[in-house]
């Protein structure tokens, strides 16, 4: 009974939310209807509806299904983002111990922070060819900034007395920084993964808007010119959804590992 009753509260707690979605669709589709909205720019749902049901079957354009367009586009956010944090984090606890290089990286962290990912897309073709490494490339500079930067400040937050008592313990060198400095810089560090997750999206869309026909950026991209928003509009779901679904599996591994800090999260909320 005591299991079943926070279940039971979640998804009472979400009905207001639901009904309020439905109220919407509705007004939508009735606003089509009567002429209130236009459809060329605001599709009503049942149209968004086949549209979606069409990219499993026909496919858009050329026949790419929608799953054609996340099988090209999921490897690249991935590859991107997890290379970025691969090499953000390590870094980042390093410069983060110590105030000579934190002065030092400040200057051009701020610089190369405040560089429009997208103006970058004609270097990195140079750089890298118009293959996928350089849509993967810039996908990793987007991400890199914001998990470095993340880390540098959660392990400038470290207690000096928690590394002592490490190094008391016989913490040194990696070991001080595998058990002592990362578990401390977790919470700082998830939060830079999931603000890293949603503008590694905003880029992907960015990037395959040129060179590609596979990809949902592409897929926008190509809905958009002719003129098809029904499937400008799926792209968009299905972006929010994908995004959303993966930042609810970082909120989770992070109450996994972190788990007094989800409390102190949850304390923090009801406050």
């Amino acid at each position: 009974m005591t299991t079943r009753a926070p279940i039971v509260d979640r998804l009472t707690a979400l009905v207001p939310s639901f009904l309020l979605i439905i109220a919407l669709l509705l007004v939508w589709e009735l606003g089509v209807g009567f002429g209130w909205i236009k459809a060329f720019l605001f599709p009503p749902p049942s149209e968004i509806l086949d549209a979606f049901a069409s990219m499993f079957t026909e496919g858009f354009p050329l026949g790419l299904t929608l799953l054609n367009h996340l099988g090209a586009t999921m490897p690249r956010v991935i590859q991107g983002y997890l290379f970025a944090a691969a090499v953000a984090i390590p870094l980042g606890l390093v410069v983060g111990q110590f105030a000579v290089l934190r002065d030092a990286t400040q200057p051009a962290v701020t610089f190369f922070r405040s560089i429009a990912v997208i103006s970058l897309l004609p270097i990195s073709l140079a750089m890298f060819g118009p293959g996928e490494l350089a849509r993967i490339a810039l996908i990793a500079y987007a991400a890199f900034w914001i998990i470095f930067t993340n880390t540098i400040e959660g392990a400038r937050r470290i207690p000096v007395d928690l590394l002592r008592a490490g190094k008391a313990l016989g913490a040194n060198g990696l070991r001080l920084y595998l058990n002592v400095a990362l578990p401390a810089t977790l919470p700082k560090i998830f939060s830079g993964l999931k603000v890293a997750l949603g503008v590694s999206w905003v880029v992907i869309v960015a990037v395959e808007l040129i060179g590609t026909q596979a990809g949902v950026g592409a897929l926008i991209s190509n809905a958009q010119r002719l003129y098809r928003t029904d499937i400008v509009i799926v792209g968009m779901i299905v972006i929010g959804v994908i995004g959303y679904l993966l930042t609810l599996a970082l909120d989770k591994l992070e109450a996994w590992l972190l788990p007094w800090a989800a409390s102190e999260n949850r304390l923090e909320g009801a406050r």
